[in-house]
């Protein structure tokens, strides 16, 4: 949402002209929003994570030091994946605030991926999707069901992982090729 904000705000109300005017390079332009959204964002996040690790803190005392250590070590962990996340996220929906002119369409666009996703399960195998890999990257073991054939036509579900390097790569690479999109989009895009 901040990113979507920022950008479609700028976008619709023609500040983005005065930017451009500014700073004529749209490479630069959009490069410094999708970094102030993802600071923002990761920034917020840091700090909910940090109020969550103090309550869990104060919420356990009095019980096993050992048990208290394994668990901070694990929102620790889950909180650092958790502000990557969020900050990847935010710089996508800065940069397509910029082309989409406007927070509502930004946030249609996000939410439809993981809605058509939940809806069309069996378009691709589970790797392939955007959320199980999402999930993978901020749990670290994330599962899922494939349907294998053998010979004579017997079928039958095996359960599978998938590689936290594999999650990293192609969440990567989504993310790379919808600001690449962004950008040619806008590059080309009038005031």
């Amino acid at each position: 949402m901040i990113g979507a904000t920022s950008s479609g705000y700028d976008s619709s109300s023609g500040a983005l002209s005065m930017w451009l005017v500014g700073e004529p390079r749209r490479g630069r332009v959009m490069a410094a929003r999708a970094a102030a959204a993802a600071a923002v964002a990761g920034i917020a996040t840091m700090i909910l994570s940090i109020g969550f690790l103090l309550t869990l803190n104060g919420m356990s005392r009095g019980t096993d030091p050992q048990a208290v250590e394994m668990a901070a070590t694990s929102v620790l962990g889950t909180s650092i994946r958790t502000v990557l996340v969020v900050a990847a996220v935010a710089a996508v929906a800065a940069c397509l605030g910029l082309v989409a002119s406007g927070t509502g369409v930004v946030v249609a666009v996000l939410g439809a991926w993981p809605v058509v996703e939940m809806l069309f399960p069996q378009l691709q195998p589970a790797q392939y999707l955007l959320l199980p890999n999402l999930r993978n990257l901020l749990t670290g073991n994330e599962t899922y069901e494939a349907i294998t054939c053998g010979g004579g036509g017997i079928c039958h579900a095996a359960t599978q992982g998938i590689s936290p390097l594999f999650s990293v790569a192609y969440v990567t690479g989504i993310i790379g090729i919808v600001i690449a999109i962004a950008f040619l989009r806008f590059r080309q895009r009038p005031l």
